[in-house]
């Protein structure tokens, strides 16, 4: 799992702090961005590659379905790349749009502790490797 690129997005410092160390010990090198507009200049303006995105919804400047929606253009270099979409809203109509936008996985941080994230991480890179 050591060569595996994961960029997080999470506005809120302490969770990006947390996720980051944690997927750091796990062996996954993490690349973050503080809100979405920051994401998108990673992914669109300078195409760098990522094996998995840990996106969060609720973030300020650009929201993280509306993120989904730019990284899954046809025309974007970063379409291919997963995105687990990482909400603490359980709203049943956010995470269908989400899902037929293109997330692979909608994942409640408030149902799941960090660990089971990881987990969840780590499985999808067991099967898609």
């Amino acid at each position: 799992m050591a060569d595996k690129r994961i960029l997080l997005v999470e506005d809120e410092i302490l969770i990006r702090e947390m996720y980051q160390y944690a997927l750091n010990q796990r062996g996954y090198t993490v690349e973050t961005a503080e809100d979405g507009e920051q994401a998108l200049e990673k992914l669109i303006n300078q195409k760098l590659t990522y094996d998995l995105i840990l996106l969060d919804v609720m973030m300020p400047k650009l929201d993280g379905i509306s993120v989904l929606k730019k990284i899954k253009q046809p025309d974007s270099p970063a379409k291919a790349i997963p995105v687990f979409l990482l909400t603490n809203l359980g709203i049943e109509s956010v995470i269908k749009e989400a899902l037929s936008v293109g997330a692979y996985k909608c994942l409640i941080k408030s149902n799941m502790l960090p660990l089971q994230i990881l987990e969840e991480i780590d499985t999808f890179f067991t099967h898609h490797t």
